[in-house]
C-alpha cells in the first residue's frame, strides 16, 4: 500500500514539473520572450520609367530590403478599384502672403475641369491654425456619386474660404515654435480622419513648411525631430502619403542647413512615400497625386527580430521586372 502511494506521489510530482512552465510568470527583472514583430506596411506605386503606371505586378515581382537585407513579403494586395482619396491642403498659416494668391489660382485651375472629384477634398489651414473645409471629407468615409463634380465651383468656394482664412495672424503665431506645433496638430487632425478610408491616401500640402528646429518665445531652441518622426510613422502605417509643394515666392533664405523648412518637406515626402514638388508646380503635384491614386500595391513584411524600437530603418523596394520603378517610403522609425 505504501509503495502504491509513493508511485502516485511520484507521478504527481512529474506532472507538476512538466506542466509548470505553462503557469509560471517571470520574476521581475528576468528576461521574457521577445514580442512578435509588428508588420511594416508599404504602399507602393510602380511605373514604367515614363510615368505610365503598371498594374499587373504580383508578389514575386517585388523585393523588399530593410537596412540592406532582403525581407520576406508576408502580405500583398493590389488596389485598382477606382481612385483613392486625395486631399489638398492650402497652408495659409505657413505660406507667405506673396504666394497665397498664386497658389489659389493654381489649385483652382488644376481642379475645376476634373471629370470626377468624388474622392478629392480641399482644406485650408488658416492664419489662426484652424482647419477649414472647402470641400470636406464625408463623416463615414463613404462617398456618393456626383452628377456634377463639386470642383466646377472651386474658384468661388476657395475664394470664400480664403476670405475667412486670410485673417490677421494672431500674435501667438508670429514666432516659429508655436506655429510649428500648431501645424503638426492640424496635420494629425486631418490624417486621423483620412485614415478611415481604405487603401492609399494622399495629402498634397501646399506650404512654405515648418523648420526642423525653432526658437520659442523665450529664445530657446526647440527640436521638432520627434514630432516629425511620430507623424511620418503614423502616416506611413495608415497608408497616408504626403506630396509637399514647397512654396518659395516671398520666402526667406534658409540660414542653417538642416534647420530649414525645405528639409522638413523633403523628409515628409521620403518617409511617407510621396513626391516633393517645387513652387509653381501645384498643378503637377495634384495631377500626379490623382494619377498615383488610381493604382497602387500594398506590401507587408515582418522586420528582423530584435530591431523593434532601435532607431531609423532604411527601406528599399525593388521591382524585379526590367524597367519598372517602385515608389514607396524610404524608411521608418519603429
Amino acid at each position: 500500500m505504501r509503495r502504491t502511494a509513493y508511485c502516485f506521489l511520484g507521478v504527481f510530482v512529474l506532472m507538476a514539473v512538466a506542466t509548470a512552465p505553462a503557469f509560471q510568470q517571470a520574476a521581475p527583472g528576468m528576461p521574457t520572450a521577445a514580442e512578435p514583430s509588428k508588420e511594416v506596411v508599404l504602399d507602393v506605386v510602380a511605373d514604367d520609367g515614363h510615368g505610365q503606371l503598371v498594374g499587373d505586378l504580383n508578389r514575386d515581382d517585388f523585393q523588399v530590403f530593410e537596412d540592406g537585407k532582403q525581407q520576406t513579403v508576408s502580405s500583398f494586395e493590389r488596389h485598382r478599384e477606382g481612385s483613392q482619396p486625395v486631399l489638398i491642403l492650402l497652408d495659409v498659416l505657413n505660406t507667405r502672403l506673396a504666394s497665397r494668391g498664386r497658389a489659389q489660382q493654381q489649385i483652382a485651375a488644376a481642379l475645376e475641369n476634373l471629370e470626377s472629384a468624388e474622392k478629392v477634398f480641399l482644406y485650408v489651414l488658416a492664419s489662426d491654425a484652424a482647419v477649414q473645409a472647402v470641400h470636406a471629407m464625408p463623416e463615414n468615409a463613404q462617398t456618393q456619386k456626383e452628377v456634377t463634380p463639386w470642383t466646377r465651383d472651386v474658384r468661388a468656394l476657395l475664394d470664400q474660404a480664403l476670405r475667412q482664412a486670410n485673417i490677421l495672424r494672431p500674435a501667438s503665431m508670429e514666432t516659429e515654435s508655436p506655429r510649428t506645433e500648431a501645424t503638426y496638430k492640424a496635420l494629425r487632425e486631418i490624417a486621423s480622419r483620412l485614415a478611415d478610408f481604405p487603401g492609399r491616401k494622399t495629402i498634397v500640402w501646399v506650404t512654405h513648411g515648418v523648420p526642423l528646429a525653432a526658437a520659442n518665445a523665450n529664445g530657446l531652441a526647440v527640436d521638432y525631430e520627434q514630432p516629425l518622426q511620430r507623424s511620418t510613422a503614423a502616416f506611413g502605417q495608415a497608408g497616408i502619403v504626403v506630396y509637399p509643394v514647397a512654396q518659395t515666392e516671398g520666402a526667406l533664405p534658409d540660414s542653417m542647413v538642416g534647420l530649414s523648412s525645405s528639409a522638413t518637406l523633403r523628409r515628409f515626402a521620403d518617409l511617407t512615400g510621396g513626391r516633393l514638388f517645387p513652387s509653381d508646380h501645384i498643378d503637377d503635384a495634384i495631377s500626379q497625386a490623382l494619377a498615383d491614386s488610381r493604382l497602387s500595391y500594398r506590401l507587408g513584411y515582418l522586420p528582423p527580430p530584435g530591431k523593434a524600437g532601435a532607431g531609423y530603418r532604411k527601406i528599399r523596394v525593388v521591382c524585379t521586372r526590367h524597367g519598372i520603378r517602385a515608389q514607396t517610403r524610404q524608411g521608418y522609425y519603429p
